[in-house]
């Protein structure tokens, strides 16, 4: 690519980027603090003793704070005026219980607001975890991965912070707020008339700043997203990038993202940085007007001291509580767009789902090999021209071992997947020994089936773990046999820890095709009724494949298996092949008849073997 073909890409990703923001979540909700609600009453609800515990001793924290200033207009007033010594020190000893009594009661409603705050994201996080494994593909598609995760991650974090903050700081101001009020009335009307005359100046401060942050505040989460998606493509692709020599591209790419998060940041904290100074300025301006008239009240003898220094502290009590509260509807708009975007995810509805009772159907039991019928199945995926599958109907029969084949893009996998339930299809039935499954549970269906996947994943574990995924009783000699039937066993006994050695993350250290005989062999493991291989052997040389296959013949008899494959080898050796093209059924047959019947199969075999193998 030319250095002005580059520029041209990396502007166009610059603009999608910084476009993301505004882009439709899925299953959006707007803009509406009943969201929050909804989440607090599903999730918080059970932590309302913590969050009363919280209240009363956030109260007492308060009570005990406004009892310092009253003491030290004392200490000032009987006790400097007129050098009583002892009562300054017996005052003073009071005001240092009354300030112990508020560290105390500060921790433990410190340790009460962190216990609830921290259980709500805990039950939240499981709550849209949970959400997320019953997704279909479809809406798994329609989220994006990264945006899930940044949603079951940081989302909840933000919603986490907000609750620890209202449990302190929200729950704080107001109870101080009207605590210092009746205290200082109590000292002075005329005094306090200054200080609530500043709280209208402060609230317009604040409404401006919020006016132009809370937009920001909103997209930032749009933000992180878009930086987790560039960040996750330039790792998972780490591969192709260094092969095409793009790592100056994606570096690119990613400082774009980067640069439009941190910007996004810097104008946030820009705007909010004028509003502490503001409101500070504010405040300082009521400390002077009271010193000034409250100096001539002293100096006239109408007013003491030491009520004087306690009205600045409750003055700046209060003050202090409005900025408190100005913190909270700071923060409140990225709690909010985080509930928004956690909602969305909470009730968006899988598209595959189990039946109701009134249509439930007892699967089929697991102990004999099972039969599958497609009736006029066709798929399409939401905002497609053409469907991907169409007019599909044929039966694998119970015990026979089929082989699907057809051009990239034909739709075997999609078709794999209807019989998974990983879809359901948008017209026609898929039953299985008769049973619609639509009406069987899909945990009771896939534990009828055994499946290796196109994409081989491994997890994060042992390699006799991974191999146990499908089976957790698998016994340590069923592990080994498995492995042997998937040509597995001979490079595991070579590594140092066998069957014990850790594999990291995807399989790192692992070629393609060790971790396919992995994924085989936990197939196999699985002991099931019906075994479907997606395309499982396409990183396997001929001779490995040949062992394979012809290993499964002995694994696998007397259950059923489709095998969906790319090469004619395969289809030599099923009982019967099913040829797909463009979404349709062309031929059903075994490998001689279609080669006199099919001309897609025709071409399929002359792509790969000579007119001898073709026949033998």
């Amino acid at each position: 690519m030319s250095s002005a073909g580059e520029l041209n890409t990396t502007l166009r990703i610059c603009a999608r980027i910084r476009g993301a923001g505004s882009r439709p979540t899925p299953t959006g909700t707007g803009a509406n603090p009943s969201i929050m609600l909804g989440l607090v009453r599903t999730y918080f609800m059970r932590f309302t003793p913590l969050f009363i515990g919280a209240f009363v001793l956030t109260a007492i924290r308060v009570g005990c704070d406004l009892m310092i200033p009253n003491l030290m207009s004392e200490v000032i007033d009987a006790g400097v005026a007129n050098n009583d010594v002892p009562y300054i020190f017996q005052t003073g000893g009071v005001m240092l219980l009354w300030a112990l009594g508020c560290v105390v009661a500060d921790i433990a409603a410190g340790l009460c607001a962190a216990r609830a705050s921290m259980g709500f994201g805990r039950n939240l996080r499981s709550a849209v975890y949970k959400r997320v494994t019953a997704f279909s593909l479809r809406e798994i598609g329609e989220f994006g991965t990264s945006s899930l995760i940044t949603r079951t991650t940081n989302d909840i974090q933000q919603l986490e912070r907000f609750a620890l903050m209202t449990m302190t700081i929200a729950m704080m101001a107001p109870i101080m707020f009207v605590g210092a009020a009746l205290m200082a009335f109590q000292k002075s009307v005329e005094l306090s008339i200054a200080v609530f005359a500043a709280i209208p100046v402060m609230a317009i401060i604040v409404a401006i700043v919020m006016k132009f942050t809370v937009p920001l505040l909103r997209s930032l989460q749009a933000r992180i997203d878009d930086l987790n998606r560039v960040t996750r493509e330039g790792l998972t692709g780490i591969r192709v990038i260094r092969a095409y020599n793009k790592e100056d591209f994606e570096e690119r790419r990613f400082s774009i993202a980067n640069k439009v998060l941190a910007d996004t940041n810097v104008s946030v904290a820009r705007r909010m940085s004028v509003l502490m100074p503001l409101i500070g300025f504010v405040l300082d301006l009521v400390i002077i007007v009271i010193v000034w008239v409250g100096g001539h009240l002293v100096d006239l003898g109408s007013f003491q001291a030491g009520d004087l220094m306690a009205i600045i502290q409750y003055a700046m009590m209060l003050l202090m509580s409005v900025m408190m509260l100005s913190m909270i509807f700071m923060i409140w708009p990225r709690a909010q767009a985080a509930a928004e975007r956690v909602t969305a995810v909470l009730q968006c509805e899988p598209t595959v789902h189990d039946p109701d009772a009134a249509e439930l159907m007892e699967a089929p039991t697991s102990a004999h090999a099972h039969s599958v019928r497609f009736e006029d199945v066709s798929f399409s995926f939401e905002g497609a021209e053409e469907p991907t599958l169409d007019g599909i109907s044929f039966e694998l029969e119970a015990g026979k071992t089929y082989a699907l084949i057809g051009a990239t893009g034909s739709g075997k996998s999609v078709l794999v997947d209807l019989i998974e339930r990983f879809y359901d299809p948008t017209n026609g039935r898929i039953l299985l020994d008769g049973i619609d499954i639509m009406r069987i549970p899909q945990t009771q269906l896939r534990t009828l089936i055994s499946y290796a996947p196109q994409k081989t994943t491994l997890f994060t574990g042992t390699i006799a773990d991974n191999i146990r995924y499908g089976n957790t009783n698998a016994s340590d000699e069923e592990v080994a046999e498995a492995a042997r039937e998937a040509a597995a066993y001979d490079f595991i006994m070579e590594k140092p820890d066998g069957f014990e050695t850790q594999i990291t993350q995807a399989g790192g250290g692992l070629s393609g095709g060790q971790k396919q005989r992995i994924a085989i062999a936990r197939a196999l493991a699985k002991k099931a009724g019906l075994y479907v291989f997606d395309d499982s052997f396409s990183a396997l040389d001929l001779k490995t494949d040949a062992q394979v296959r012809a290993n499964l013949k002995r694994a696998t008899e007397g259950a059923t298996v489709l095998i969906v494959a790319q090469r004619v080898s395969v289809a030599m050796d099923a009982d019967m092949v099913i040829v797909l093209d463009e979404g349709r059924i062309d031929s059903i047959g075994t490998h001689e008849e279609l080669l006199g019947a099919s001309e897609v199969y025709n071409e399929i075999v002359a792509s790969q073997i000579t007119d001898e193998e073709a026949n033998r």
